[in-house]
C-alpha cells in the first residue's frame, strides 16, 4: 500500500513505513475481548495489532493529517500486508529504486513509560546464512553405525555452538571489522556521562510476558544485549 502526502517542488522525501499484517489472534478464548474489535480497559487499548503496527501507522497517518498543510516535506508512506509472511514486495520496490528518500521513519518500537517514548538512532543488525553439512555419502542405520560414524545433527550442533553468546556477548571473532557506536552527547543540562541502562520492566504490559533483561559491564567492555542509551540521566 503506497500513499503520499504532496510537498512544493524539490522538497525533502520522508518514507514512513509499517506493517499492518499480524499474527493469528488464536487461542481465542484467552482474549477478554475480540481481537479484531479494539477495546478500551483502564486507559489502554486492547486489539490484536494496535501495538504492532497498525496502532504506530495510524498516528502517523494522522499527525500528517493534521500537518499536511505546514508540512515542509513530502511524506510517503509504504504500509506492508507482508511482514508477518516473509515480505517480497516491498523488498522488490525498494530493490528497484522504486522508493527513492532522503530519510526514513520506521515507528515501532516500545514506550519506556507513559509519556517517554523511545527515540532510536540505531537498530541492531542481522546475520543470515544457510548451512549445508554433509557427513556420509548415504543414510547409515543407527543400530550399527551409531556413536561410531560422525553424526551430522551432531557436528551441526557443534558447528552452531561457536557463535552462540557467552554471557550476552558474541565471540570476539564475531566483532571483527564492527565499529563501536560513538558516544551520544548530552544535552544541555544532562548529566556528563551518558546512562547506560536496559529496558525497564514494564508493569502495565499485559500481553507479554517478556522479563527485565539485565546488563553488565564485565572489565570495561561495552555491553552488546537489548538496551538503550539514553543521553539524559534517569534515576530509579
Amino acid at each position: 500500500m503506497d500513499a503520499r502526502f504532496a510537498a512544493a517542488d524539490g522538497a525533502p522525501r520522508v518514507l514512513c513505513y509499517g506493517h499492518f499484517d499480524v499474527q493469528p489472534p488464536e487461542p481465542l478464548e484467552l482474549w477478554d475481548s475480540p481481537p479484531f474489535e479494539p477495546e478500551v480497559r483502564d486507559g489502554w487499548l486492547y486489539a490484536r495489532g494496535v501495538a504492532d503496527d497498525k496502532g504506530q501507522i495510524w498516528m502517523l497517518l494522522e499527525a500528517a493529517r493534521q500537518l499536511a498543510a505546514v508540512l515542509p516535506v513530502e511524506l510517503r508512506f509504504l504500509l506492508d500486508g507482508e511482514e508477518e509472511v516473509g515480505e517480497t514486495t516491498v523488498a522488490d520496490l525498494v530493490a528497484a529504486g522504486d522508493v527513492p528518500a532522503d530519510a526514513c521513519v520506521i515507528f515501532d518500537s516500545r514506550m519506556l513509560g507513559p509519556g517517554r517514548p523511545v527515540f532510536n538512532l540505531a537498530t541492531r543488525g542481522t546475520a543470515y546464512f544457510r548451512v549445508r553439512l554433509l557427513a556420509g555419502e548415504r543414510d547409515l542405520h543407527s543400530g550399527v553405525f551409531g556413536g561410531a560414524a560422525l553424526n551430522a545433527v551432531h557436528a551441526l550442533v557443534r558447528t552452531l555452538d561457536a557463535v552462540l553468546p557467552r554471557d550476552g556477548r558474541l565471540p570476539e571473532a564475531l566483532h571483527k571489522g564492527v565499529e563501536p557506536p560513538d558516544q551520544p552527547s548530552s544535552p544541555p543540562g544532562a548529566s556528563s556521562s551518558p546512562v547506560h541502562r536496559c529496558w525497564p520492566p514494564r508493569a502495565h504490559d499485559r500481553q507479554t510476558s517478556m522479563p527485565p533483561t539485565s546488563c553488565t559491564r564485565a572489565r570495561g567492555r561495552s555491553c552488546r544485549s537489548t538496551c538503550t542509551r539514553s543521553p539524559q540521566a534517569r534515576r530509579s
